[in-house]
């Protein structure tokens, strides 16, 4: 977390921190066309609003940068500026959704849609290790 206001936080994920299971094979998320792994390929900034709303960019102006492996379809990467949420406050962990969130291609084969549109719910946890804790906005 680099900031909490006590009514606005901003919290910065690093490159590889940013983790997603689901409930296909092999714990790979789900989608239209099948399971798939998720790799977030940039630096993520999370900055809460007033109202439970949070905006989640690259950090120094750079775009949200990630990469979709369809099983049998190879890597499928995606861009988009920013992707807003909503969170409960008070629940422990923080889980964000995040709702008809559109991203665009920028490499992938001839199986990769052109874009797409990202449904999601995420928990938010710290990295206090040698543990992580969830972590409760409220």
């Amino acid at each position: 977390m680099t900031k909490n206001s006590g009514t606005n936080i901003e919290v910065t994920v690093p490159v590889g921190k940013a983790t997603y299971t689901g409930t296909g094979t092999g714990g790979d998320c789900t989608s239209a066309l099948g399971s798939t792994k998720v790799t977030v390929n940039s630096e993520l900034c999370l900055a809460s609003g007033a109202s439970d709303t949070l905006s989640i960019t690259g950090c120094e102006g750079k775009a949200v940068v990630f990469t979709l492996e369809i099983t049998g379809t190879g890597p499928c990467k995606y861009s988009t500026a920013a992707v807003a949420g909503t969170f409960t406050t008070n629940t422990t962990p923080a889980t964000v959704k995040v709702t008809e969130q559109e991203a665009k291609k920028l490499e992938g084969g001839f199986f990769c849609p052109a874009s797409g549109k990202l449904d999601q719910d995420f928990d938010l946890y710290t990295d206090n290790l040698p543990t992580e804790s969830p972590l409760t906005m409220s």
